[in-house]
């Protein structure tokens, strides 16, 4: 009975992993709130004075607005790949968590029924012996 998880064990467990699924990319934190709020503003300013200015500053503008656009694709890529690898990490984990779980029941379902041969043949304990064999 050591090797039984109580609900109690797994609340637990539940609680010290919550701050470490928020931090990877749970919800926003003030920080990439300000940050996604600073390259929008500066991608929108960069895209409106590109529209309305001539020459040399207007397609620079919309060059450097495009650059800050695709670094913001960039990163958000970057996120949802290091996202994909925890959730892919804590699937991992639980499919091992399992496979030890059934080999467990497996090990005691081959034990119980051995013991209720041995019990079906106690007159004749020669017969037991030869249907476990097989």
């Amino acid at each position: 009975m050591d090797n039984v998880i109580r609900e109690e064990d797994l609340e637990r467990e539940a609680r010290d992993i919550a701050p470490a699924i928020a931090s990877w990319g749970g919800k926003p934190t003030l920080k990439s709130k300000i940050l996604t709020g600073v390259f929008f503003g500066a991608i929108v300013t960069c895209f409106t004075i590109g529209i309305f200015t001539t020459g040399v500053f207007a397609k620079s503008s919309l060059e450097i607005g495009l650059l800050l656009l695709s670094i913001k694709i960039g990163y958000f890529i970057y996120n949802e790949a290091r996202i994909n690898h925890y959730e892919f990490w804590v699937l991992q984990s639980i499919e091992s968590r399992l496979n030890t779980l059934l080999e467990e029941v497996r090990e005691n379902r081959d034990a119980l029924q051995k013991t209720m041969r041995m019990a079906n043949y106690q007159e004749d304990p020669e017969k037991a012996k030869d249907t476990s064999s097989s």
